[in-house]
């Protein structure tokens, strides 16, 4: 996953999503914005699912909460 981040990190540092003219970048970032999310959501609904039963209410709570809202930020990106 560091490699992602890397690349998107290099794309965003070379502003080529935003210029004119860089379509093929700008694809490129959001497929690896897309993957990034896909992973992170897929991870965390993991953990979610594994601390079912390990942690307290809250816990479970908050875990699923931030799992949700990765969905909904995956949701969102593919619109």
């Amino acid at each position: 996953m560091s490699d992602l981040l890397q690349e998107i990190f290099e794309l965003t540092e070379q502003n080529l999503p935003y210029i004119p003219g860089h379509q093929e970048a700008s694809l490129r970032r959001e497929a690896l914005e897309e993957e990034l999310l896909t992973s992170a959501c897929a991870s965390a609904f993991r953990a979610y699912c594994r601390a079912d039963n390990e942690l307290d209410q809250e816990s479970r709570k908050s875990l699923f909460l931030r799992t949700l809202a990765l969905g909904l930020a995956l949701g969102s990106l593919r619109a």
